[in-house]
């Protein structure tokens, strides 16, 4: 508890984008040092069979990932070193850009929330290549890549070119895509979740993986209800499983603002991320459980802080979750404490894996634990 009610506090002092950059920058260099991994490991290390999750091809070490936007490769290796079974690279687009103007992160810390207008900034393909590149095949994590569009090619309806060149450019890389058309920081972006847009920007996509004979999963990152209304969300549905998508990251950050909020900077452009975001990502969830009745995989994004964030979210029927704002405000050991209090709980109730308990509804492990967590 040392980081968020002593640490954080100081930091939240300073600009939080030039903060998190800096962050970053600290955490590439120190990685370049012999032996840091290996003390990461030892100080942040914690692995359970309990926790492992098949899915998508792959194994996860643990339901828990780091959400798209913390970091487009600059020092990726590091964040993972933390505790994180998987993580979003990206979002990445083609073409640098510049993203929105300044300022455009805001921390809303009574709230645990943030907002964000970033607007995907960029360096474009090449220093996202090279962080691939480096990242390499042989990792004790699973990699996903996010991608995205330029603000210009949305505004001239050539989505679909990003995409493909994106996926030509990075496949090999990932253990699996994610498909960001849900971003509520580029105009029209979201307009690609349209039945139309998103029939012909899926076609494309599927064709060019097929055309590179390869079977890397595609997932579809969706904005959350009321962003977008049951209709359209049902029509998001649709279409991807129509045409085969492999699953659902639900969800992006929301354009709502709740009335308890009482930060300063609610008021603030952009997209609401952390607490504030939680219930609306909890009923996109639960919707898409309830429709989607197990065909496709569900992640989680949205409030995630604690071991009870994670169960809440995995009982309504969501496979993985992911972090970004809780990272943020917990801290370094927030990863390490949720795996513990998971698996702990797990071997009190005498629940083999966390994957039993995905989509269960257990009335009496939402009483206990969920409620009980707040």
């Amino acid at each position: 508890m040392l980081y968020p009610k002593f640490v954080y506090p100081i930091l939240s002092l300073f600009d939080p984008e030039k903060m998190h950059i800096l962050a970053l920058k600290r955490l590439a260099r120190a990685q370049e040092h012999p032996g840091f991994f290996r003390l990461q490991e030892k100080v942040f290390g914690f692995e359970s069979p309990r926790l492992e999750v098949k899915l998508l091809g792959q194994v996860f070490k643990s339901p828990l990932g780091l959400a798209a936007g913390f970091s487009k490769g600059l020092a990726f290796e590091s964040l993972m070193g933390f505790g994180f079974a998987f993580g979003e690279q990206g979002t990445i687009v083609p073409s640098p850009q510049e993203g929105n103007p300044l300022p455009r992160l805001h921390r809303l810390y009574r709230d645990r929330s943030l907002i964000n207008w970033m607007g995907f900034p960029d360096e474009g393909v090449g220093p996202a290549k090279e962080a691939s590149e480096r990242l390499g095949k042989n990792r004790g994590y699973v990699l996903a890549l996010n991608l995205g569009a330029n603000k210009a090619s949305v505004e001239l309806g050539r989505a679909s070119e990003d995409y493909v060149r994106l996926i030509v450019e990075f496949c090999e890389y990932a253990d699996f895509i994610v498909i960001n058309v849900s971003s509520p920081n580029t105009a029209r972006l979201r307009e690609l979740q349209g039945r139309e847009a998103l029939a012909e920007l899926l076609f494309q996509v599927l064709a060019t993986l097929d055309r590179l004979g390869t079977t890397k999963k595609v997932l579809i990152k969706i904005a959350p209800y009321p962003d977008l209304s049951w209709d359209q969300i049902d029509k998001v549905m649709d279409v991807s499983l129509a045409y085969g998508v492999d699953g659902f990251v639900a969800t992006n950050t929301t354009l709502q603002r709740p009335l308890w909020l009482k930060s300063r900077n609610r008021n603030q452009r952009g997209g609401l991320s952390g607490r504030g975001l939680k219930l609306y990502s909890l009923k996109t969830v639960r919707y898409l459980s309830e429709r989607l009745q197990g065909k496709v995989p569900i992640i989680a994004v949205g409030g995630i802080f604690t071991w009870g964030d994670l169960l809440e979210y995995a009982l309504l029927g969501a496979s993985l979750g992911e972090s970004y704002t809780g990272f943020v405000y917990q801290g370094p050991f927030m990863v390490k404490d949720l795996k513990r209090g998971l698996d702990k709980m797990l071997e009190m109730e005498g629940i083999a894996s966390f994957q039993e308990i995905v989509g269960s509804k257990d009335r009496y492990l939402y009483e206990k634990y969920v409620l009980g967590d707040k």
